[in-house]
């Protein structure tokens, strides 16, 4: 048998040799979060009237070679106590081979399960979403949004992939001359979940949640909040969760979810002449890195192996 004959048997008889004693490589590094409200509503009583506020959405997403990176949308509204919003959408950030034929996430109001979970498990991509429905959060119907990130796999091997969905609301209110009150209702889910099957592959998934109450500080006017500082903070402690799966560990999966129907946050009395600034923020990020599966690891060695073997064997 001539040289090459007998390497290319060597090479093929590691390959097989490979798969044998390693087996088929299972999934890829999997990453998601997501946070959901509905029914958000703001009551104030007394003498207390809404100046201004705002409602930003922004996606982001970086797996290799990808182009649809996402962006922010913003609405801004200024009025009296029944101000009404209009639906806000951020661009839908998307990459990879399995993840734009994914239709992009809303704010459907479901708090039953996290939306579209399971989109990228055992496919490659990542993806970022994030909306706010029509609403009038001061007298109802109250706001429903959705945000999310999720990443399945990635390529090529040894690539990190990053990214991150977040949605914030800001209102200003007060400055009547008697005062009165707040009160904050609402239904609320979040969840993450990171997942390994390669001793190496890292994931981690994360959904962090704030809704606070600044007092807007000395010089403030009904266009401005100055020098905010913390007067209160009204989210409930099981809305920041996270997971992180690897690099030790193969196998192995890590989660948390907090469902609250409803929640509300209490009366919180508002001082009369002083302007407040509110603030509900969702922040999602997402973080996955990948190593070579077994079965390829093995193949090369053993081919290698292989290699050895047949120069050995023309050696005198």
């Amino acid at each position: 048998m001539s040289y090459t004959k007998k390497l290319l048997a060597g090479t093929a008889l590691g390959a097989l040799l490979a798969i044998g004693s390693v087996g088929t490589a299972n999934a890829t590094p999997y990453a998601f979060a997501s946070t959901t409200y509905n029914d958000f509503l703001v009551t104030l009583t007394g003498d207390v009237s809404v100046v201004n506020g705002s409602i930003s959405v922004n996606t982001s997403q970086n797996y290799p070679g990808s182009t649809n990176t996402g962006g922010t949308t913003l609405q801004t509204f200024t009025g009296a106590n029944n101000t009404t919003t209009g639906a806000v959408t951020a661009p839908y950030a998307y990459g990879g081979p399995n993840a734009s034929a994914i239709a992009p996430a809303d704010a459907s109001g479901s708090t039953t399960s996290p939306l579209l979970e399971s989109g990228l498990k055992g496919g490659l991509g990542a993806r970022a979403a994030a909306s706010v429905g029509a609403a009038s959060i001061f007298s109802g119907p109250g706001d429903s949004s959705y945000s999310m990130v999720e990443n399945g796999g990635v390529s090529p091997v040894g690539a990190i992939t990053s990214n991150a969905s977040q949605r914030e609301t800001l209102f200003t209110f007060g400055g009547g001359a008697s005062g009165g009150t707040v009160d904050f209702t609402f239904k609320a889910q979040a969840f993450a979940e990171a997942w390994t099957t390669v001793s190496g592959e890292t994931a981690s998934a994360s959904s962090n949640n704030q809704i606070i109450l600044n007092i807007c500080g000395t010089g403030s006017s009904a266009s401005n909040c100055l020098s905010p500082s913390f007067a209160g903070s009204f989210l409930p402690p099981g809305l920041q969760v996270s997971a992180a799966s690897g690099p030790t560990t193969g196998d192995f999966t890590a989660g948390d979810q907090t469902l609250f129907n409803p929640y509300d946050s209490g009366l919180f009395t508002l001082s009369a002449g002083t302007f407040y600034q509110f603030s509900l923020s969702s922040v999602l990020t997402e973080t996955t890195s990948s190593v070579p599966e077994p079965v390829t690891v093995g193949l090369l060695g053993v081919g290698l192996l292989g290699l050895g073997i047949v120069r050995r064997r023309r050696m005198p």
